[in-house]
């Protein structure tokens, strides 16, 4: 498919993770700095909105979301790291009129994603780290069937710590899809530290301007020791099985982005931090599949306005 390829291109050259919650895995980017070795429990509660935007062909429609992880980080062995999650998210589409994604233009109303993850951190020793998991989701509009809808994914990569101020990271990540061949995506990340106050990353700026997560590439300006500003781009990217009983009855609707803007990063506490972040959804593309995977509609969107938010409360 078209977009499929698009959206693999942008991971390639800019994520170091496939933080997205149905690419579902995080890395820790810099070996030998990853948390502090003991068992810890994360809960991460997310928000955002796309507001309404125009579709090339016909119609228009607007996308809320909302999303809770809940991660338990174990110390294993005598320097790896096991950290298993569980997921939940909930995402609201309004379209209208869009004829050219589904008989009566509404494609998808209301949907879920559910998932667990598992992943390994080891470190080699101060320069080489590895990075490994395996996620499976469960994607789908309400009513859709439920073993219709799984999505498994996994994932391994190795992390180099260049110097004290570079990192890099290599791997690819092997993900299903609910109509469609398993999609490798090469995974390439950057952890730079220009100077004191600025660095380049592949990986924060994912969970400042993408609610439901995802690879993108920006600038973190550290004004002071709980504050910092961050400029960038983010693709992300959600597949769902549609209603068994909907106008595309078993179907798929498939929803690529591009996301561009700022955001801002507080952390009052060691344990707490909060994220907001506004922009634009730059590119956008949704299509639509039957239940045999042909194509029935594909519509890019116009750019819209976005607003974001996200707690981490570390227990």
């Amino acid at each position: 498919m078209r977009h499929s390829m698009t959206g693999a291109v942008v991971i390639a050259i800019s994520t170091a993770a496939a933080a997205q919650p149905q690419d579902a895995l995080e890395i820790d980017p810099v070996p030998g700095s990853a948390p502090e070795r003991r068992a810890a429990l994360e809960l991460e509660p997310a928000g955002s909105y796309a507001f309404e935007t125009d579709l090339d062909g016909a119609g228009e429609y607007s996308v809320g979301r909302v999303g809770l992880d809940l991660r338990y980080r174990i110390p294993i062995f005598e320097s790896s790291t096991l950290t298993l999650g569980v997921t939940g998210q909930r995402h609201e589409y309004d379209f209208d009129g869009a004829t050219g994604l589904a008989p009566g233009g509404d494609p998808l109303g209301g949907a879920s994603v559910f998932g667990l993850t598992a992943r390994v951190v080891h470190p080699f020793d101060d320069t080489f780290s590895f990075f490994g998991g395996a996620s499976l989701e469960w994607a789908g509009e309400d009513g859709a069937d439920f073993g219709e809808a799984l999505i498994p994914a996994g994932f391994a990569a190795l992390g180099w710590r260049v110097s004290d101020d570079l990192t890099l990271t290599l791997g690819a990540q092997f993900k299903d899809q609910l109509e469609d061949d398993v999609r490798v995506i090469p995974v390439i990340g950057v952890e730079w530290r220009i100077d004191e106050t600025l660095r380049l990353t592949s990986t924060e700026v994912g969970r400042v301007l993408a609610d439901v997560g995802g690879g993108g590439l920006g600038l973190v300006y550290e004004a002071r020791e709980d504050l910092s500003f961050i400029a960038g781009a983010v693709f992300a990217s959600n597949e769902f099985r549609l209603d068994e009983d909907g106008p595309i009855p078993d179907g798929v609707l498939e929803d690529d982005r591009v996301i561009a803007g700022l955001g801002v990063a507080w952390q009052p506490s060691e344990n707490v931090s909060a994220t907001v972040g506004v922009g634009a959804t730059v590119w956008s593309n949704i299509e639509t599949l039957n239940a045999a995977g042909a194509e029935i509609g594909d519509e890019d969107g116009d750019p819209t306005p976005f607003v974001t938010a996200r707690v981490r409360i570390l227990f």
